[in-house]
């Protein structure tokens, strides 16, 4: 049979499974087959762990423990956090899928944090169309401002932008002001 060394970090997590070698004396002396065990490693098997669990040496055996590090979890207002310790996720916090992680970082506003996890949002369309809609007022009244230093320095240098028609650039502008207006008026009514 061949008997291994199960070495732990400072915090009693398995890192690293190797072959324990037999101490000849100590067996003799002994009886039986007596192995060396390095420090920060023990000759006693692991328990079998499943997902999102490790096994731990308390220093007389190995437990299982539930491990999420290296994972992520929310708060109620959803930032996100990874996960530092062992253990239970603590109260007031949820563990997140790496879909869940992605579409948070996106929208922050597509999830809602109840006490039975995440869920979508339902007023997540509605709040998608308000924010287009506050983009598009910030987009024409940016577009009004340009057009009114325009019409500033059309208003100090008058000249005709079309021949044809007489049209001079204070008009153009202006008509270009009133659609953007109107356009603005429809949105906020």
């Amino acid at each position: 049979m061949d008997k291994k060394a199960y070495y732990y970090d400072e915090n009693g997590f398995l890192t690293v499974t190797e072959p324990a070698y037999l101490n000849v004396l100590g067996s003799e002396k002994e009886g039986k087959d007596v192995y060396y065990c390095p420090e920060g490693a023990t000759l006693e098997v692991p328990l079998e762990f499943g997902e999102n669990e490790n096994v731990r040496f308390n220093g007389s055996g190995w437990e299982v423990v539930k491990d999420y590090r290296h994972k992520f979890v929310v708060d109620s207002s959803l930032n996100i956090h990874e996960v530092d310790y062992w253990g239970e996720i603590k109260d007031g916090y949820l563990l997140v899928t790496d879909d869940e992680l992605a579409q948070i970082l996106k929208d922050k506003d597509y999830y809602l944090f109840t006490d039975s996890g995440l869920v979508k949002n339902p007023n997540y369309e509605k709040l998608v169309a308000e924010r287009a809609v506050q983009r598009r007022v910030v987009e024409i009244k940016e577009k009004m401002r340009a057009l009114d230093e325009q019409r500033i320095r059309a208003l100090a240098e008058p000249s005709v932008k079309d021949e044809k028609t007489n049209e001079t650039w204070l008009e153009y502008y202006n008509a270009q002001v009133q659609s953007l207006r109107e356009e603005l008026q429809g949105i906020e009514q």
